[in-house]
Order: C-alpha cells, then structure tokens, then sequence
C-alpha cells in the first residue's frame, strides 16, 4: 500500500469591487435621480416562500500530516423579500434567505501502517454529517417588462452579505460578500393583490481568506417559489 499523498486546494482569490460597482451605481443613479414634487411611489410588493439549490461541492485541505474534507450538497429554505417600486417598470429589493446545505465533514491524520517498508496510511479522527447553513441578505434592483399585464417578468443585478453557520465541527467562517442577478414570472390571481411568482437567481461568494483554509468561492444557483402580496 502506498503513502497518501499530500492534499492541497487551490483557491482564486479575486477582489469583487468591479463587479460590484456597476449595479450598485446604477442602482443609486435611479434611487437618487431627481423627481418631480408630485412624483410618487407606485407601489410595493411582498414576496414569501421557499428557495433551494442543487449545489454540490468537495472540499480538502491538508499539511502532509493532517487532513480536512468537506462535502456540500444540495438544500433548501426559507425566502422572504420586499420591493418598492420607484416607477412602473423599476424597482428596488431588500431580501433575506436561509439555505441548509446537506453537508459532511473529516478530520484524519496520516499514521504507520507498515514499517517494513515504511507507509502511512489514513485514519479518521472525527466525522459528522449534518448542515452547513448560508444567509445571504440582498439587495436588488429590477426592472419589470410588463408591469400592467396579468403575467410579468422582472430581472436584475442583486449583491449580497452572506453569513454563514454549520453543525458538523467544520469550524467557523466570516461573512463575506456576494454578488449575481435574478430573474421571475409573477402571475396575478384575478384582479387582487395576490400573486405567484417563480424566480432564479445566482449569487457567487468570494472567499477573502485563502491560507490554510477549507472554504473557498460559492457559486450558488437557486430556484424559488413565492406567494407575492402588491399594495399601493
């Protein structure tokens, strides 16, 4: 039997300030262009139901000696969101969600197996499945293609702070920022305020800390159902 080798990662590290500064920017320019003295809001929306994701990933790191594992699987969770409509055909969002990743972790350490000759092998000091749980708080800025129709479709860019918790040991990680867009069909009940909504969305989270670190870079695809509640 042979040594194990050493495990490494390999993390891109990559400042997200140039992503970011496009949508937030063009976001303020709308929220802070001049209006009219009898300008008015025209309206604002809630949206609540559910959010999940498929997303899966491995993750390892280890010194030669010591070795850590990280598997992510797909989840879901609660979603709830607030838009303001500036104008018919924009406005902004302030959402909150709360993903629960499936996820299991490894600790093990390289000890002899052998003497003669001489090989290591791996052996597994802890392990724990449980969840590994990601709360992004967004902002977003959408534009609506047919705001007066029964059936609607809006976009836009949204980032993101994104904090983060789990129940396997895997140790703790700072909130970090995020940045994406989203997309939705929303369709009226009759001629209420209520509403149904499917939205997509995408958030990629850059890892800051890269040395002798588990994590690395998110890119999370996500998929939700809502009931939406318009007023005026």
């Amino acid at each position: 039997m042979n040594a194990t080798a050493k495990i490494t990662t390999t993390v891109r590290c990559e400042s997200p300030a140039n992503r970011l500064a496009l949508p937030l920017a063009f976001a303020l320019a709308v929220l802070l262009a001049p209006h009219s003295a009898h300008a008015q809001i025209d309206g604002w929306s809630l949206r609540l139901g559910g959010i999940g994701t498929n997303y899966e990933k491995h993750g390892a790191i280890g010194n030669g000696l010591y070795s850590s594992y990280l598997d992510l699987g797909s989840g879901f969770g609660p979603q709830a969101a607030a838009e303001l409509r500036v104008v018919p055909i924009f406005g902004v969002e302030l959402s909150a969600a709360q993903l629960d990743l499936d996820a299991h972790y490894r600790f093990a350490r390289q000890v002899p197996i052998s003497l003669h000759p001489f090989v290591l092998g791996e052996q597994t000091e802890y392990e724990a499945s449980g969840k590994y749980t990601l709360k992004p708080l967004a902002f977003a800025a959408l534009f609506h293609l047919l705001p007066d129709r029964k059936v609607d479709v809006y976009f836009g860019p949204q980032v993101a702070r994104v904090s983060f918790a789990n129940d396997v040991g895997a140790g703790t990680r700072k909130p970090e920022k995020a940045w994406g867009g989203k997309a939705g069909v929303e369709v009226r009940f009759a001629e209420g305020p209520w509403a149904a909504a499917l939205e997509v969305g995408h958030l990629e989270i850059d890892h800051i800390e890269t040395d002798h670190d588990l994590y690395g870079n998110i890119g999370l695809s996500t998929a939700s159902v809502l009931v939406v509640f318009r007023g005026r």
